[in-house]
């Protein structure tokens, strides 16, 4: 089976998974109305931030279940290339009628062992690899990002806590202003 045959296969394995993948979305956003509802209030980028999380989390967990596959594949195929030229050896040193028969099926275990080898690597190639790359590229962009919003909260706060002290001091000077003018209207 050549590389296209795969690349072919896995594109139609994707596209199921793709479908299944949405589904699964449209369920999972149906059921918790908690981003949508949230994203606009005062913890909105909590919001965003858990979320995306989960998306992190979650593709973590897949990429690392899509390596197990692979590793799974590839063992597979070494022990059924083993057993294929067990077989082919067995049948070599053997006379009989059945002999052929096993034949076959010793070169049809080893075509299969192919077959899973290329799998495995077409897997790791071209799912595997990028998606850790993705889920790399999409940490680091959001460590910095989520940097960039917490060095803002912090600027905030403080200027909330200076805007609130400040108040505190106008409205006491406002207090004592009031206080002088009446003292002063008084003394008329």
């Amino acid at each position: 089976m050549n590389r296209e045959t795969v690349t072919t296969k896995l594109q139609a394995g994707m596209d199921r998974w793709q479908n299944t993948f949405e589904d699964m979305m449209h369920l999972r956003s149906s059921n918790t109305h908690t981003f949508k509802d949230n994203y606009w209030a005062q913890t909105g980028f909590d919001e965003l931030r858990r979320y995306v999380k989960q998306g992190s989390d979650f593709s973590k967990e897949l990429a690392t279940i899509l390596q197990e596959r692979v590793e799974a594949e590839l063992y597979y195929s070494k022990c059924l290339s083993k057993l294929g030229a067990k077989l082919g050896k067995a049948c070599r040193e053997s006379v009989g009628s059945c002999v052929e028969a096993w034949k076959h099926v010793s070169i049809e275990m080893e075509k299969r062992a192919e077959i899973h080898r290329n799998y495995s690597n077409a897997v790791h190639e071209e799912l595997v690899k990028p998606m850790k790359n993705v889920i790399d590229n999409q940490q680091k962009l959001r460590k910095k990002i989520e940097g960039n919003v917490d060095k803002t909260t912090r600027t905030l706060t403080e200027w909330r806590t200076v805007e609130a002290k400040n108040k505190k001091l106008s409205h006491t000077a406002a207090r004592e202003n009031e206080k002088l003018q009446d003292l002063g209207l008084d003394g008329r």
